[in-house]
């Protein structure tokens, strides 16, 4: 049962990551080109 348990809560952590961390990498990184690109524009 501890064993199943702890599977659940890796899967559990791994989805948590695909779904809030990856978009937020994306977002940020999307973000940081649209800055440097203004950043470039306003020199």
């Amino acid at each position: 049962m501890d064993n199943l348990n702890h599977t659940f809560f890796k899967r559990f952590l791994q989805a948590l990551k695909d779904t809030v961390f990856i978009p937020l990498n994306v977002n940020f990184q999307q973000f940081y080109f649209l800055y440097i690109l203004l950043r470039q524009k306003a020199i």
